[in-house]
């Protein structure tokens, strides 16, 4: 069915429970579905007959005086249903708006609803936040009273616009899986979605199709590994440093410069206590660099977390890199779990459970972001709700990731960023990886010869934490529900199996009843 009008909305309401609280103000809004010019508007405010709770009054301006001789909601009731009739509604995180509308009496069964944040999430991977006043900035949309529902509907209309210019935009290829998994999706208003604004390809993709653009485009986006650099000229750091504005380089740090270059080129053991002040990363760095290129062998910086590996890669390393006279390679490591594995991912898209909107959309973001990455990490993504509980489905931690039965084995991210660290001049990696590698069966980090650690009045901590084993009751049930998919997937026969799950469970149960001291 085709819709020329759709109706964009929003809701204030008194707290978040759609049982408890009730709505405060309510706008809708008409608008062509081509056009996204608004034909007709309903808004105001309902007096929730009770307070309105100060937190509530200094997120949305909305006060006790405002509502006080507004209507209650079963007067409005009508208008609103006679308003929304059966055309779609859509609304940022709708799914909110709509459980308080139903709870307040009117009728949605005959609307579909669309919520901007499905496409948000996949269009927009790449933004640190997703929410309406967020979109908003990068859209370059005015909105005037955030969290008032009539400025944040007419501006969800500019939003919704946004996305949909977005998504026509996009590569034809990513046009392609986006109109396929719309179309597996369960959720009848995301057909509504791929009906309005994606155009029919001759065929559909199918599963093999969608793999078959998958791993062409990864390919085109595989970066060639860096060499590792070496040079023969000596860098003065000293007048390397005295380039940046506003550095002047004190005495203190001449001393750690030269402490840090003596002890890699002596092979010396140094602890050196460095206060903040004191540019202790770049007072480490430039050494390391130069010992790199000196004598053609890699420097490892390990350090305690991983925000500060991340920091020492895109903002001291990337820094250096565009100033220093020489050329050098740098890459970061982290652990496989970090990594998104291309066997598991494409593994988890065969399930035929994956056919939710949440899930699509999540899908939908992991390939249009793996298909431009340049690193591969999981954590470049901002994940939501639900979708956390896929990662541990997608990630490479797998043990059949480097395997040589893995036919994606050359193009998996989490293999090609160890040869990238195997012939780069710094490695930053962390301690946790660090101390793991020290007893796992195959070494990521192979010989580690410099190797500076950075923040290392946390290493007892950070060893305690890495080499110690958690095990727990969930952990064996989600592995269970793992291996019951496989077999499902392959049609095996489950009867027996399933009677075999259900004891080993019971066991299990009773085991850890034992150890937490529940039984005696």
């Amino acid at each position: 069915m085709r819709y020329k009008r759709i109706i964009v909305l929003d809701l204030e309401t008194t707290w978040l429970s759609a049982k408890d609280d009730t709505i405060i103000e309510y706008a809708f809004v008409k608008i062509d579905r081509n056009t996204f010019k608004v034909i007709d508007r309903l808004s105001g405010f309902i007096n929730p007959w009770r307070d309105i709770p100060w937190l509530i009054s200094q997120i949305t301006n909305i006060f006790d005086r405002d509502v006080e001789s507004a209507p209650k909601f079963d007067i409005v009731q009508d208008d609103i249903q006679d308003f929304i009739e059966w055309f779609p509604l859509i609304g940022h995180n709708i799914p909110f708006d709509i459980r308080f509308l139903e709870s307040h009496g009117i009728d949605t069964s005959k609307n579909p609803y669309i919520d901007t944040f499905f496409l948000a999430n996949f269009l927009c991977f790449e933004e640190k936040s997703l929410n309406l006043g967020y979109l908003c900035d990068i859209f370059d949309i005015k909105l005037e009273s955030a969290h008032r529902a009539i400025d944040d509907t007419l501006a969800t209309v500019k939003v919704f616009q946004k996305l949909i210019q977005k998504l026509q935009k996009l590569p034809k290829d990513m046009r392609l899986l986006a109109y396929e998994y719309f179309s597996i999706c369960q959720d009848v208003w995301v057909h509504i979605l791929r009906d309005e604004y994606l155009d029919k390809p001759e065929k559909p993709l199918g599963e093999t199709g969608v793999v078959d653009i998958y791993v062409k485009n990864i390919k085109k986006y595989i970066a060639d590994t860096d060499d590792m650099y070496s040079s023969e000229v000596t860098v003065d750091i000293e007048d390397f440093l005295s380039t940046i504005p506003s550095f002047e380089l004190r005495e203190s740090q001449k001393n750690m410069l030269d402490k840090v270059d003596s002890t890699l080129t002596k092979w010396w053991k140094s602890l050196i206590e460095a206060p903040t002040w004191i540019w202790k990363t770049f007072a480490y760095l430039l050494p390391a660099i130069m010992h790199s290129l000196a004598f053609h062998e890699p420097v490892h910086i390990s350090t305690s977390t991983k925000a500060l590996q991340d920091q020492i890669y895109y903002k001291d390393l990337q820094f250096i890199s565009e100033n220093f006279p020489e050329k050098f390679s740098f890459t970061k490591l982290k652990w496989k779990r970090n990594y998104l594995g291309i066997s598991s991912f494409l593994e988890f898209l065969e399930s035929t459970e994956n056919t939710q909107s949440w899930s699509v959309s999540f899908i939908l973001k992991v390939l249009f972001w793996s298909m431009r990455s340049e690193l591969w990490e999981l954590d470049e993504l901002n994940f939501y709700g639900e979708e956390y509980s896929f990662l541990s489905e997608i990630h490479a931690g797998n043990s059949f990731i480097f395997d040589e039965g893995n036919i994606y084995k050359n193009q998996e991210f989490a293999l090609r960023a160890r040869k990238r660290a195997k012939s780069s001049n710094i490695i930053i990696t962390n301690n946790h990886i660090l101390f793991q590698d020290i007893v796992s069966e195959g070494s990521l980090l192979w010989w580690v010869k410099n190797l500076i650690l950075d923040e290392a009045h946390s290493l007892e901590d950070i060893v305690t934490q890495s080499l110690k084993k958690t095990v727990s009751f969930d952990w064996v049930q989600r592995l269970l529900l793992k291996i019951e998919r496989k077999i499902l997937q392959h049609k095996y026969s489950w009867e027996s199996i399933g009677i075999k799950k259900q004891q080993l469970l019971f066991d299990t149960a009773e085991i850890f009843s034992i150890l937490e001291g529940k039984i005696f």
